[in-house]
């Protein structure tokens, strides 16, 4: 929102020319989802595409032209967490979890994964501010 004003994109206005009542409860909703993940262990709740229906519901609530990039960017973190060798609770709130086991998380494949979306993340936004 800081940027927002700055670069005059236009975030605000779209923000607070929609429903109010669709804001807040997207707000409610969403901090709610994250305070509940938040006491769960790590690839259990927060990983499973119930989850992922939940957050990119409350995104919709919030802000409609981000739902589609949150749930592309949610759904290739699960993918990404599937990777690991550490299971995936895909269907919470089943116990199974999921993994293909190539890489351990804070290993090699990790950092080239996080940084490699790093530097891509920066180039498509610079790209975006100079287009």
């Amino acid at each position: 929102l800081f940027l927002d004003k700055i670069f005059k994109i236009g975030i605000c206005d779209e923000l607070f020319s929609r429903s109010m009542i669709n804001l807040i409860f997207g707000l409610v909703l969403f901090i709610g989802l994250y305070i509940f993940g938040f006491f769960q262990e790590h690839r259990k709740f927060t990983h499973s595409f119930m989850a992922m229906l939940l957050y990119s519901f409350a995104i919709f609530c919030i802000y409609p032209l981000l739902f589609k990039p949150f749930i592309i960017g949610y759904f290739s973190h699960i993918i990404i967490d599937l990777l690991n060798k550490r299971k995936v609770q895909l269907f919470f709130p089943s116990k199974k979890g999921i993994c293909f086991g190539f890489c351990y998380a804070n290993k090699l494949g990790n950092k080239i994964l996080m940084y490699g979306g790093s530097i891509v993340s920066c180039v498509l936004l610079l790209y975006g501010f100079i287009a």
